[in-house]
């Protein structure tokens, strides 16, 4: 019986030793989660080549204007993987205001890809688009970025209410202009003189969002400020016919690009 009973309080003793020895075995630290980044791109990226690593997250953000008929069409390389897509109203009530496109897409595969999205009316056939705009993304495993990943520029809209005024808009960016329009019930339209150094990408009529007579519509450029400098926009309201005649409205407008 003294034999059974001293087993039994080795045997407590030993599991006893074990357990704390065991509690004295360091912690093994949980796997730390890869680093990611995220890089965020816009229009002032077009035709550019950026590298990223895998696992990396792609914020890709292009001005759209829904009531001109014209949305961006994207192509997204394999590789890539598209994890969410949205259509960002314009936080402004000013009629014909962009909105913003945006994609956010996970690099996915080592290698290299172009996204090339094409801003078009998608019920015409054969028709260029409007718009066009690529990306490359090299993509590399274990990549860190030495740099800050890249920013997008603000997005400018400027009204009649901004006439005669300067404003400052960053180098690359692309800014619309609309101006009230009554060219179908008064014949009078506007005649537009961008100067070199801004280009013209698109120009629209959007109807009126009333059915009164006289009720006007909104002409809307689309401009890119492509080189540094100070240039002004001049616009006057005419009669085409009239060849040179009475101007009936004068609108300018002074942007320095940095």
């Amino acid at each position: 019986m003294m034999k059974k009973i001293l087993l039994i309080l080795l045997l407590v003793i030993s599991l006893v030793f074990v357990a704390g020895c065991a509690d004295d075995e360091p912690e093994m630290p949980p796997p730390e989660d890869p680093v990611t980044h995220l890089f965020i791109f816009d229009e002032s990226n077009d035709g550019e080549t950026y590298t990223v690593g895998t696992g990396d997250q792609i914020r890709l953000r292009l001005p759209e204007n829904p009531t001109t008929g014209y949305e961006w069409v994207l192509d997204i390389p394999d590789g890539l993987i598209l994890t969410h897509w949205e259509f960002v109203a314009p936080d402004t009530d000013l009629l014909g205001a962009p909105g913003t496109r945006i994609w956010e897409m996970t690099a996915a595969e080592p290698g290299t890809y172009t996204l090339a999205a094409k801003e078009i009316r998608q019920w015409e056939d054969d028709v260029e688009p409007v718009s066009t705009f690529t990306l490359t993304l090299v993509v590399e495993e274990g990549y860190t970025p030495d740099l800050p990943v890249p920013t997008p520029s603000p997005t400018y809209v400027f009204d009649e209410h901004h006439d005669g005024q300067t404003h400052k808009v960053s180098s690359g960016a692309v800014f619309q202009l609309s101006l009230p329009d009554q060219s179908a019930s008064t014949g009078y339209g506007w005649d537009l003189n961008v100067p070199e150094g801004l280009v013209v990408l698109s120009e629209d009529m959007v109807p009126p969002e009333n059915a009164m007579p006289g009720a006007p519509a909104m002409r809307i450029w689309r401009i890119k400020a492509e080189m540094p400098g100070t240039y002004q926009i001049n616009a006057d309201l005419v009669q085409p016919w009239e060849g040179g005649g009475r101007v009936d409205e004068a609108y300018t407008l002074t942007l320095i690009i940095d």
